[in-house]
């Protein structure tokens, strides 16, 4: 057996582009810088890459990188499969290939390789194309701090559209294994129905049938579709979607016991939502923020936390206190790298400013815990703020509603 091996598998239609692309070997793609982050955690990076070619369908691909640089991390891998099985990558291609098999509206797979040492995953990566003016339902749900789902006929249409499409893919056999919103796309332009909703990113709980599928496998579905909805606090629209999924115009007591156990089954799951929630904000702030900086002159550069918190205390709107209860802000940073210092400050916000708080209050109304560098390249809008919170991390908890807005103010 080979110490190192690299493969790649292309689909064929492909390779002329990706080849003047500069993405035609493993090597290759593993050491291709995108700009544009979609999504980032500890051990995987989206990016998305416009393409002015005709042959590349939707105007753009998307790169998505599993990087897994310590031997704790490929072990854990191996654990979930990925030695003797396909690697995340690998099994991504071919579970939306079968499912664009069977007719579902899923993201077309262009490519995937990985990287193994001595049979560990090293690295894998999947390449899939873009489709036009598409976007995931968690970037819609935030998009304009969430006024499109503000709108209850709205809400309702995509309820029926997002019930339908669940529906069709559980009569087709397939459980999707990860149905988060952030795994769903849409196109709100689009006014064909059929081509609203489309899937990417099955996680590997997923399981393919050869009959609909399971009531247990389809709960867990639901489960993870509903954990995205209270995540963003919408209750409302549940009964509709099950409407939909159930292709019936009423609830019967069989369906509304469906709905007390999907929803018994999502609050658990909706913390861990929340906190990707939060880090989706930063990331779709950090975007607009660069593309404004690259058009227009950058702002001043904040270089410290004690700087940062001088700059709140100093920015203040024009207006009265616009909330009657003031929403504190817990910032835990941590400073330095051989003695780690953490500074603890509590600000409240009273809708037009910061303040210093009473640091003995236990349940702020949101917690940012940070590396000190991270959160200067998140602030500042730094080319490198992506790898940072990747490699550092950072822990968002409370209402990050609250989030959001202080970061518009920074980076007005």
């Amino acid at each position: 057996m080979l110490l190192r091996r690299a493969y790649m598998r292309v689909d064929p239609a492909d390779l002329g582009w990706l080849r003047e692309q500069g993405l035609d070997s493993v090597s290759k793609v593993l050491v291709h810088a995108g700009d544009d982050v979609s999504a980032i955690s500890h051990s995987s990076d989206v990016y998305r890459v416009e393409v002015d070619d005709p042959r590349v369908r939707g105007g753009c691909f998307f790169v998505k990188r599993y990087l897994y640089p310590r031997w704790s991390q490929r072990i854990k891998q191996t654990f979930r499969g990925a030695m003797l099985g396909p690697s995340r990558a690998k099994f991504e291609f071919e579970f939306l290939s079968e499912m664009r098999r069977r007719g579902l509206p899923a993201v077309r797979p262009i490519a995937f390789g990985e990287d193994r040492v001595v049979g560990f995953t090293r690295t894998t990566f999947l390449i899939t194309e873009g489709q036009t003016d598409a976007m995931s339902l968690d970037a819609f749900a935030l998009r304009d701090d969430g006024v499109a789902l503000q709108d209850r006929k709205l809400r309702s249409q995509y309820a029926v559209q997002l019930g339908r499409a669940v529906r069709r893919m559980h009569r087709a056999g397939v459980r999707h294994g990860g149905l988060f919103w952030r795994n769903i796309l849409v196109r709100p332009t689009d006014h064909d129905e059929t081509r609203r909703v489309a899937f990417l990113d099955p996680d590997r709980r997923g399981r393919l049938f050869s009959g609909p599928v399971p009531k247990a496998d389809a709960v867990a579905d639901l489960a993870e579709f509903t954990a995205s909805a209270i995540a963003f606090g919408i209750r409302g629209g549940l009964s509709r979607f099950l409407r939909a999924y159930r292709d019936t115009h009423q609830l019967g007591s069989a369906d509304r016991e469906l709905k007390r156990v999907v929803v018994g089954r999502a609050i658990p799951l909706a913390r861990a939502e929340r906190q990707r929630n939060a880090v989706t904000r930063i990331i779709n702030g950090l975007r607009l923020r660069a593309r404004r900086e690259r058009r227009d002159t950058p702002g001043v550069e904040i270089r410290s936390s004690d700087a940062f918190f001088e700059y709140l205390h100093q920015h203040r709107r024009e207006g009265t206190p616009q909330l009657q209860t003031k929403r504190l802000i817990r910032f835990q940073i941590r400073e330095g790298e051989a003695v780690r210092r953490v500074t603890d400050r509590l600000l409240a916000f009273d809708g037009v400013g910061y303040a210093p708080a009473d640091g003995s209050a236990e349940h702020p109304d949101l917690t940012v815990a940070v590396d000190c560098e991270a959160w200067l390249a998140i602030i500042n809008a730094r080319s490198d703020a992506f790898s940072l919170i990747r490699a550092r991390g950072i822990r968002i908890s409370g209402d990050t509603t609250i989030l959001a807005g202080l970061l518009r103010d920074v980076w007005q």
